[in-house]
């Protein structure tokens, strides 16, 4: 074996373990108002040196979780005795932002760090866990509008891909896509819609890749859209496992001169969840007027069943 052989197995050992050890870190949990008292007590270096991991490290934490943190020059200006301007704290409405997890080690917590994640760790424990508010259970509808009826078939009818995502659409269909599992949620809301609209003598009528409304001269048309959200995804340990073999293998193939510029990945980078949230999305076609001119609405429901008391008033 070559001196560059060692070299190179000796690095990929340490990789390994590096990212073992990575992996093994213990969870350590406080809130954005925990993380905010600590960076603003002490310079960051400090408070990551005790929290087991890098100055990097924390302020990516802090902006992902939207804490403020101390400009540069901050803590040379304070004690220097020169003015100084903390920035101030606010709440935050997305929840995901609140909870702060972090993987370090606990080896080298300072004192002070214990006992926050300590106070953390029981106030936890302590506070009762605020019951959901209970949704109504979807009743599915069995005898559906009959506007609707062939789109309520196809849905039932079709098998879900492998995202979990079924539709209808073509001659008679309402042109939609939905996650699995609103599909009955979403014909409960198409014949809600379109009883109310048959109420106020607004005759619905499926073209495919819509809902059209005629009220002559005018009409409009109107789609039930599912919203998906983008988000990180949260590798397996098997996925991870497989990252580092193809790692390998890439190192191997360019040692022998190998090259692609294509970089296989064991897992995606992002996950396009379905929410089970929807808005009906209008386009309004005037008299006179082309499609392309009609004028676009939205409105939005909630995951709780809604009511259509308003619709086409």
């Amino acid at each position: 074996m070559t001196r560059l052989q060692r070299r190179r197995r000796a690095s990929n050992a340490s990789c390994s373990v590096a990212l073992l050890s990575e992996l093994e870190m213990p969870e350590q949990e406080l809130t954005r108002r925990t993380m905010y008292d600590l960076v603003w007590s002490r310079p960051m270096t400090k408070v990551a040196e005790e929290l087991g991991i890098s100055d990097v490290g924390l302020k990516k934490i802090c902006d992902k979780h939207r804490v403020p943190t101390p400009p540069r020059g901050y803590w040379a200006k304070r004690d220097a005795g020169k003015p100084t301007k903390q920035i101030q704290f606010h709440g935050t409405s997305d929840p995901q932002h609140e909870h702060i997890v972090i993987h370090g080690s606990r080896n080298n917590l300072a004192p002070e760090i214990r006992e926050v994640l300590e106070q953390e760790r029981e106030r936890r424990k302590a506070k009762p866990k605020a019951a959901s508010p209970a949704e109504a259970p979807t009743i599915p509808p069995q005898d559906v509008h009959p506007a609707i009826s062939a789109t309520a078939k196809a849905l039932r009818k079709a098998k879900p891909g492998a995202d979990e995502v079924t539709g209808a659409s073509g001659h008679g269909c309402c042109g939609i896509e939905v996650g699995a599992a609103s599909l009955e949620r979403t014909i409960t809301i198409l014949d809600s819609v379109t009883r109310a609209l048959d109420a106020r003598d607004l005759k619905v009528e499926p073209i495919g890749n819509c809902m059209r409304v005629a009220l002559p001269p005018d009409s409009l048309t109107f789609s039930l859209v599912e919203r998906i959200e983008k988000r990180n995804h949260a590798p397996t340990m098997e996925e991870l496992a497989k990252e580092e073999q193809l790692r390998k293998k890439q190192e191997r193939n360019a040692r022998l001169g190998i090259w692609s510029f294509n970089r296989e990945r064991a897992y995606p980078e992002f996950d396009f969840v379905r929410t089970g949230e929807f808005s009906i999305q209008i386009k309004m076609n005037m008299s006179g007027d082309c499609v392309a001119t009609g004028q676009m609405a939205s409105v939005r429901s909630s995951k709780a069943l809604w009511t259509t008391s308003r619709v086409g008033s």
